[in-house]
């Protein structure tokens, strides 16, 4: 999603060719930290997939088995299966004009594959913006990948704070700024006389392995989590800065690059939905009918708070008896089930029944912001800060007025028809989210279970996004269930239905026009 602002070459941008235009409008949703999950790229690279096959284990009667359970394994080989085989192949200018969306998806999953951050991605529009002609552009972008495709040692330099207590094993050190080599010492300097980021005594540096300085950056972070994990009482952390990262990539040969930057946030996601004081007096009453929810509110609020205070791990612990209390259901053929496949799959159909609502969310980010490439009285902002109101615009008799304001905006217009196609028939979008979802959530899960066994900490603020959805939405569907006087159990099972590959009705259009609140009244 990408609407110019005057800062974005829009004049550049409205004279591109449509299919052009096109692909980097995509390009951009795929990697932006604004757009939900559902239309990114899912941060999950061939390596890693490799890692965790090479985890499997086969035991008697063949069976595969990741961290003991073949339901795992078997979403792992599922997961496998639906994944490309061949990462990145050349893509001629041809092809974009056929098929702008298809080709900027195979492009940017090629490269999220190869390991190369989202952030990193994003940046890549300057490419697609640099006047060339496209063919130029493409070979540019796959020249770029052919010579970085190898993962490589990173050296990085990060302003301390406050010292404390280093763990041998981790191989860092802590130099003063003098000892510092002088590219780092340049850089630094630089960042200080222009005012982004103090100079300080220390520094942290360290060494890890990555596919670009962004990437390199957000693996330090995790490296250091769990070094912050790791170390008990009385032993205090080195405490870092965030205001700068100075990262020295070993290519091109022989010197190098040293680039600096600030620290990329570790969650870089949509914020997760909001609980205001309506809602819980909504969800309070509801709580007296089904205790858990008293408990799944507090464990969200929770989850938000160590989120806003930048801790993915924190807002991930928190998540705990969501995961584990949240999705009960000791009714029907779900109480056959084990405690973490239930949950995996509740999850997955809560996520899934949500996809025309999100999508819904989505298109009224377009409407919400003004439009320097339009004539002024056709600028916007469009939005009106009412559901409704913005449903009627997209749907309705002044649909005509916006299609001529956004004629421009190919991915705008072709996102609107898939919200018309999907409330009549969710097919294919619903149940790929809903087979999707599960691979996020059974890794979500795992991860759940590698924190609460064996201490290890959550790093995975993709993984976080998805449970956070989950959670919130399982927090409602509960709400909604009692609102309505049915069963947790019996509404989930209608759910499931209405988003299986062959789905059974649901009032699709009142889930998009009401949101999740009204999942009750849609499934009955």
């Amino acid at each position: 999603m990408w609407t110019p602002t005057p800062g974005n070459q829009p004049t550049q941008y409205v004279k591109m060719p449509a299919a052009q235009r096109l692909f980097l409008q995509r390009w951009i949703e795929m990697t932006s930290p604004e757009v939900d999950f559902r239309w990114r790229l899912r941060p999950v690279s061939d390596g890693l997939l490799r890692r965790e096959l090479a985890a499997v284990e086969t035991t008697g009667a063949d069976k595969r088995r990741l961290n003991g359970s073949t339901l795992y394994a078997a979403l792992l080989d599922d997961e496998w299966r639906h994944t490309p085989q061949v990462m990145l192949g050349r893509l001629a200018a041809e092809q974009v004009q056929a098929d702008p969306l298809g080709s900027a998806e195979q492009m940017a999953h090629g490269l999220i594959l190869a390991g190369y951050s989202p952030q990193t991605l994003l940046g890549a529009q300057r490419v697609l913006l640099n006047g060339q002609r496209l063919q130029d552009q493409l070979d540019e972008l796959h020249r770029w990948h052919a010579e970085r495709t190898a993962a490589r040692t990173f050296r990085l330099a990060v302003p301390v704070t406050r010292g404390g207590t280093m763990i041998k094993s981790y191989g860092w050190s802590q130099p003063y700024f003098d000892n510092l080599g002088p590219v780092f010492q340049q850089l630094v300097t630089a960042a200080e006389t222009a005012g982004h980021a103090a100079r300080t005594p220390r520094y942290l540096v360290a060494e890890v392995t990555a596919n670009d300085p962004t990437a390199a950056a957000m693996t330090f972070l995790e490296h250091y989590d769990r070094y912050r994990l790791q170390l008990r009482p009385p032993h205090r952390p080195v405490n870092i800065g965030r205001d700068i990262v100075v990262v020295h990539d070993e290519y091109p040969a022989p010197q190098g690059r040293t680039v600096r930057f600030p620290m990329p946030p570790r969650y870089a996601y949509d914020q997760p939905e909001a609980v205001d004081g309506r809602m819980t007096q909504r969800v309070l009453a509801a709580a007296e009918t089904d205790p858990r929810i008293h408990t799944l509110l507090l464990q969200y609020l929770m989850a938000l708070r160590e989120l806003e205070r930048g801790s993915v791990r924190d807002a991930f612990q928190a998540l705990l008896p969501l995961l584990d209390v949240g999705f009960e259901c000791d009714e029907g053929p779900w109480a056959q089930r084990t405690a973490f496949a239930r949950t995996i799959e509740i999850a997955a159909i809560l996520l899934a029944a949500q996809t025309p609502r999100a999508l819904f969310r989505h298109l009224q980010q377009y409407l919400r912001r003004p439009c320097p490439v339009n004539a002024k009285g056709a600028r916007g902002p469009w939005a009106t800060g009412d559901d409704a109101a913005d449903l009627a615009l997209l749907t309705g008799p002044r649909w005509h007025e916006l299609a001529a304001a956004y004629a421009w905006n190919g991915l705008f217009l072709q996102r609107r028809a898939e919200l018309l196609a999907l409330v009549t028939d969710p097919r294919p979008a619903v149940p790929r989210i809903r087979r999707t979802a599960r691979w996020d959530m059974a890794r979500a899960v795992r991860a759940r279970h590698a924190f609460a066994h064996r201490g290890e900490p959550m790093t995975d603020a993709y993984g976080l996004s998805v449970a956070l959805e989950a959670a919130y939405l399982c927090l409602v569907a509960r709400c909604a269930a009692v609102e309505r006087g049915i069963g947790f159990a019996e509404l989930v099972t209608r759910l499931d239905a209405a988003t299986a590959d062959d789905p059974a009705p649901l009032n699709w259009p009142l889930l998009v026009a009401e949101g999740e609140w009204a999942l009750a009244r849609c499934a009955g």
